[in-house]
Protein backbone atom coordinates (compact mmCIF):
# COMPACT_ATOMS: atom_id res chain seq x y z
CA UNK A 1 0.00 0.00 0.00
CA UNK A 2 3.18 2.55 1.03
CA UNK A 3 4.91 1.82 -1.83
CA UNK A 4 1.91 2.09 -4.26
CA UNK A 5 0.26 5.69 -2.71
CA UNK A 6 4.06 7.00 -3.16
CA UNK A 7 4.26 6.37 -6.94
CA UNK A 8 0.80 7.30 -6.94
CA UNK A 9 1.93 10.69 -5.67
CA UNK A 10 5.11 10.92 -7.16
CA UNK A 11 4.42 9.78 -11.05
CA UNK A 12 0.70 11.09 -11.26
CA UNK A 13 -0.10 14.32 -9.38
CA UNK A 14 2.67 16.67 -11.04
CA UNK A 15 1.69 16.32 -14.34
CA UNK A 16 -1.86 16.93 -13.43
CA UNK A 17 -1.24 19.79 -11.00
CA UNK A 18 1.38 21.19 -13.91
CA UNK A 19 -1.55 21.01 -16.78
CA UNK A 20 -3.90 22.35 -13.43
CA UNK A 21 -1.11 25.09 -13.04
CA UNK A 22 -0.93 25.81 -17.08
CA UNK A 23 -4.03 26.13 -17.27
CA UNK A 24 -5.53 28.13 -15.04
CA UNK A 25 -2.39 30.48 -14.56
CA UNK A 26 -1.16 30.50 -17.92
CA UNK A 27 0.79 33.74 -17.97
CA UNK A 28 2.75 32.70 -14.24
CA UNK A 29 3.36 29.39 -15.78
CA UNK A 30 4.04 30.07 -19.53
CA UNK A 31 5.84 27.14 -19.67
CA UNK A 32 6.23 22.92 -18.47
CA UNK A 33 9.77 24.12 -16.80
CA UNK A 34 8.38 26.84 -14.82
CA UNK A 35 5.65 24.79 -13.71
CA UNK A 36 7.85 21.32 -13.10
CA UNK A 37 9.29 22.70 -9.40
CA UNK A 38 5.56 23.74 -7.71
CA UNK A 39 4.14 20.39 -9.42
CA UNK A 40 6.66 18.03 -8.03
CA UNK A 41 6.73 20.00 -4.64
CA UNK A 42 2.82 18.81 -4.22
CA UNK A 43 3.08 15.47 -5.58
CA UNK A 44 5.85 14.83 -2.76
CA UNK A 45 3.64 16.64 -0.18
CA UNK A 46 0.53 14.50 -1.28
CA UNK A 47 2.99 11.43 -1.23
CA UNK A 48 4.30 12.05 2.30
CA UNK A 49 0.73 12.88 3.88
CA UNK A 50 -0.53 9.94 2.28
CA UNK A 51 2.67 7.47 3.11
CA UNK A 52 3.21 8.44 6.76
CA UNK A 53 0.73 6.84 8.66
CA UNK A 54 2.12 3.69 6.77
CA UNK A 55 5.56 4.37 7.67
CA UNK A 56 4.92 4.74 11.70
CA UNK A 57 2.83 1.72 11.74
CA UNK A 58 6.08 0.07 9.75
CA UNK A 59 8.85 1.58 12.28
CA UNK A 60 6.88 0.56 15.42
CA UNK A 61 6.52 -2.93 14.37
CA UNK A 62 10.09 -3.19 13.30
CA UNK A 63 11.32 -1.56 16.88
CA UNK A 64 9.40 -4.07 18.28
CA UNK A 65 11.52 -7.00 17.08
CA UNK A 66 10.16 -9.55 20.33
CA UNK A 67 6.51 -8.46 19.28
CA UNK A 68 5.68 -7.57 23.31
CA UNK A 69 3.85 -4.34 22.38
CA UNK A 70 2.85 -4.15 18.67
CA UNK A 71 1.44 -7.47 16.95
CA UNK A 72 0.44 -7.40 13.21
CA UNK A 73 -0.71 -3.81 11.30
CA UNK A 74 -3.95 -3.54 12.78
CA UNK A 75 -3.14 -4.34 15.93
CA UNK A 76 -0.76 -2.01 15.42
CA UNK A 77 -2.79 0.75 14.34
CA UNK A 78 -5.28 0.04 16.95
CA UNK A 79 -2.68 0.71 19.74
CA UNK A 80 -0.84 3.65 17.72
CA UNK A 81 -4.65 5.30 17.51
CA UNK A 82 -5.71 4.91 21.36
CA UNK A 83 -2.15 6.06 22.50
CA UNK A 84 -1.03 9.14 20.90
CA UNK A 85 -5.02 9.49 18.74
Amino acid sequence: VREGLWTVGYLSIPPIVRNFMRTKMPTTFNSDDKARVPAALTGALFACYLTHPFDTIKTCMQGDIERKTYGGFFDTLKKLYAEKG
